[in-house]
């Protein structure tokens, strides 16, 4: 599709794409990093790391908050 329609309107099409995959998938978020575009999937442990290097916790999406419940950092 990349090769047979114009950049801006695959560009268009790619975002849709993500957004609905991201609003479908429960184990997947986007980054908080302001300006990075980029998708991060729940693991194991509730730390996500993405590839640009935020630290974000999965369950409550605030910045890593090593040894702090959830609770405790969104007072």
């Amino acid at each position: 599709m990349k090769k047979i329609i114009p950049k801006q309107m695959f560009d268009k099409y790619f975002r849709f794409k993500n957004n609905m995959l991201v609003e479908r998938n429960p184990n997947l978020k986007w980054c908080t990093r302001p300006g990075c575009e980029r998708i991060v999937e729940k693991g194991s442990q509730p730390k996500v790391v993405c590839t640009c290097g935020q630290e974000t916790c999965f369950e409550c999406g605030n910045e890593w908050h090593q040894g702090q419940t959830c609770e405790k950092v969104t007072e």
